[in-house]
């Protein structure tokens, strides 16, 4: 069986999911939840890609990328220099070898401007589904209190369509906190199993554009 379908594209938006090696939960200090995102900040400094949301979890991350408009920054260069800094100095620190991901992550791009909130009420409340956490807000290593409170976050772009939410932040951060703080669904599958997510027409275009002929479930 061959490797899946990976399509890149600058200034494009992707919801990405990497899991440890095995699944098995290797992020457990402070340390290690902080040196992730210290690994985000360098190469967000490098490559200047938008990062809209993330969550870290003890066995796997969900970050939400921009990839910029230079056609030679890929998603698969920034997330091979996010994983790569980031096993090595984890491997360093804990004095391990050995891969620290699986080898392959997955990519599926989704259209922000319609499913991007959704999409960071789905990272949100991973904590909450694991049962980590009684609520999003308790777990600290995610993007959610940036949006339901205005928390500085330096390494955080607003995602434009929360800016729809309402024009008043304060408004559109108690939409989110409703939204988010409401009922928690179950873990659903066109977050990490589709190609793209998005409208037909959307999803339509993309693959048109790549020339890829596959079956795709439509957000």
């Amino acid at each position: 069986m061959g490797r899946p379908i990976r399509i890149s594209a600058p200034n494009t938006v992707f919801h990405i999911i990497i899991r440890c090696n095995n699944s098995e939960f290797m992020i457990k200090k402070e340390s290690d939840f902080n040196l992730l995102l210290s690994v985000l900040t360098h190469y967000k400094n490098k490559y200047h890609f938008k990062l809209y949301g993330y969550c870290v979890m003890n066995s796997h991350i969900h970050l939400i990328i921009q990839t910029p408009e230079e056609e030679g920054v890929s998603i698969s260069k920034i997330m091979h220099g996010i994983c790569w800094m980031y096993a090595y100095k984890y491997n360093r620190r804990h004095q391990r070898k050995g891969h620290f991901f699986n080898d392959r992550f997955k990519s599926p791009i989704v259209q922000s401007d319609v499913y991007g909130v959704a999409l960071l009420k789905y990272i949100s409340q991973n904590p909450v589904r694991a049962g980590l956490v009684k609520r999003a807000g308790d777990w600290k290593w995610s993007s959610y209190r940036v949006y339901s409170e205005g928390e500085y976050n330096p390494i955080i772009d607003i995602l434009p369509s929360y800016e729809g939410l309402s024009a008043e932040r304060k408004k559109a951060a108690r939409m989110f906190r409703e939204m988010v703080d409401g009922v928690v669904g179950g873990k659903d599958e066109v977050w990490s199993k589709s190609l793209v997510i998005g409208e037909k027409a959307f999803v339509k275009k993309i693959l048109q554009k790549f020339e890829i002929s596959v079956e795709n479930k439509f957000g």
